[in-house]
């Protein structure tokens, strides 16, 4: 296991992390779950039978949120604690299991819809993102779709920039994440995705949170950041402007 693997699976194995929702900021949750929903609606009308494989899927909590009738849903994930949570769920027609997301085991083209949040981004560098693609592209049918909710360096440059502007230390990503570069990103999927836009999501649907609490609410308080608090909860229904969150949203159908 690499170490940035290594490291989240220590995180996740800490049983009260393990046991509760693995996204601690309430903003970037409900706009999470929101656009994961629309996303589901969209696909769920074009694709029959559908089977939607969330990779990276923690202790199952989107699954246990979203799961339906008609939709059989598989989730994967690398550290043993997070899926027993996920099992201990006992949610109808769904499949928990232990996977590594360079090494699916999983046959060509099983899913109609994947679905990864703040997964990729574990993976310690650009070789192995490109394996992760690449499996999720193989195990997904022919005019399948990929929901993508990731880290990109282009929004976390251009918040930086705005917390420089305003007598700020520029923040860098977790130590244990690699953000995407977003050229490069483009370069690779061109051939295997195309991107798909809709009124149900925005790649900058955390731009405006990103903003309010990472700059605007520092610069109030001069103070580190807080999560929930009620001055960045009173934004929180926002429209996105911009380009200034990391964490983005891209939809991929398959080709």
């Amino acid at each position: 296991m690499d170490k940035i693997s290594e490291r989240y699976v220590a995180m996740a194995e800490d049983e009260e992390k393990a046991m509760d929702c693995t996204c601690y900021d309430d903003v970037i949750r409900d706009k999470e779950s929101e656009i994961i929903w629309n996303f589901i609606q969209y696909v769920r009308i074009l694709v029959p039978d559908l089977k939607i494989l969330d990779l990276g899927c923690a202790n199952g909590y989107t699954i246990d949120r979203f799961c339906m009738p008609g939709i059989k849903w598989w989730g994967i994930d690398a550290c043993s604690k997070m899926i027993q949570n996920a099992i201990d769920r006992q949610l109808a027609g769904c499949t928990f299991a232990v996977g590594d997301a360079k090494r699916l085991e999983f046959p060509n083209g099983m899913f109609g819809a994947v679905i990864t949040q703040r997964c990729l981004i574990n993976i310690p560098d650009w070789s192995g993102q490109r394996e992760a693609l690449s499996e999720i592209h193989r195990v997904l049918a022919d005019d399948g779709y990929y929901l993508m909710i990731e880290c990109f360096t282009d929004g976390l440059d251009n918040n930086n920039a705005a917390r420089v502007e305003c007598g700020l230390e520029p923040l860098g990503s977790s130590e244990f994440n690699t953000y995407f570069d977003k050229d490069r990103f483009c370069e690779f999927v061109k051939g295997k995705f195309v991107f798909i836009e809709s009124t149900g999501w925005q790649y900058n649907f955390l731009s405006s949170h990103y903003f309010i609490s990472r700059v605007l609410h520092a610069l109030v308080t001069r103070g580190d950041q807080i999560k929930n608090t009620a001055f960045v909860k009173f934004f929180a229904d926002y429209k996105p402007i911009g380009n200034f969150s990391p964490l983005q949203c891209h939809v991929l159908q398959r080709v």
